[in-house]
């Protein structure tokens, strides 16, 4: 029996075995290697105290909510002789400023989406909207001029607004009440 045995094990290819051996162990190396890489790729997306990633996504986003705040406060705030507003990439209203409202004689809910248009007269809003349609399609800044439904000459400026990647994200501005002209 113990001489049967011994001749079994002569006849397996032992150069194999080991070669399986060695590439099942360089297999679980490698893979203890890319789980302690995956582990320290995972501790980034914890705060630890200031040096991760998450705690530089957190400093961003309590740098832009405080900046937007501020963007908003001096907006609704500010220059009374300007109306301040942002647009979205599609035209719709986003936010107007206190003193927009008190431009156009609006409340700030009648303006959001595409209430704005109401404040802009018959005869004047294909105009306006081709100037933000041709605005948007080329992705640039614009100024155009308009009356309100009020019989207002208003002048408005918008500045675009680019994602890092240069993608539209919409338009922050300003409108301004123009003099109305002299009678003769």
């Amino acid at each position: 029996m113990t001489s049967t045995l011994i001749s079994s094990f002569s006849s397996v290819p032992w150069g194999g075995v080991l070669a399986f051996v060695a590439l099942i162990g360089g297999a679980y190396r490698t893979g203890l290697v890319i789980i302690k890489k995956i582990e320290k790729i995972a501790a980034q997306f914890s705060p630890n105290g200031g040096s991760s990633l998450r705690d530089s996504l957190d400093r961003i986003e309590k740098a832009t909510a405080f900046g937007e705040k501020r963007s908003r406060a001096l907006y609704d705030n500010g220059d009374e002789s300007k109306g301040w507003f942002e647009i979205g990439r599609d035209g719709t209203c986003l936010h107007v400023s206190n003193s927009w409202c008190r431009i156009h004689h609006f409340q700030r809910d009648e303006a959001l989406g595409q209430g704005w248009l109401n404040a802009v007269s018959e005869r004047s809003r294909t105009l306006y909207v081709d100037a933000i349609q041709h605005a948007i399609s080329d992705k640039r800044s614009y100024e155009t001029e308009y009356v309100t439904t009020l019989d207002e000459r208003i002048k408005l400026h918008a500045d675009i607004v680019l994602s890092p990647t240069g993608d539209l994200l919409g338009f922050v501005g300003f409108v301004t009440v123009r003099p109305a002209p002299a009678k003769p």
